[in-house]
C-alpha cells in the first residue's frame, strides 16, 4: 500500500501511516532551511519505508532531509529519491 502526500497539503490517508507522514511534514515545516522548499518534496509509505522524492536546489538540502526525519524519533527505512536540480 502506497499512501503520498506533499509537505503542504493534508494527507487524505487514516491509520498510522498518515500520522507518520504528518510527523514527517511537521519536521519539514519546522526546519527554516527545509521549510521553503516543502512543497517540492513528496513523502509516501510504501510497506515499512518512508520514500522521499521531488527536486531540491541543492545536495546540502537533500542531505539533511532524513536527519530532520531521525530528529523526529522516526527510524524507518527511508528511500531518498529526491533529485539536485542545481
Amino acid at each position: 500500500m502506497v499512501q503520498n502526500s506533499t509537505c503542504t497539503t493534508t494527507a487524505s490517508v487514516s491509520g498510522p501511516e498518515a500520522q507518520l507522514i504528518e510527523r514527517i511534514r511537521s519536521v519539514f515545516l519546522g526546519n527554516e532551511q527545509i521549510n521553503r522548499y516543502c512543497e517540492s518534496v513528496q513523502v509516501s509509505v510504501e510497506n515499512t519505508a518512508i520514500i522521499l522524492n521531488g527536486n531540491l536546489p541543492t545536495a546540502d538540502l537533500k542531505q539533511q532531509l532524513i536527519p530532520a526525519i531521525r530528529q523526529a524519533g522516526i527510524l524507518w527505512q527511508v528511500c531518498n529519491l529526491v533529485r539536485v536540480s542545481g
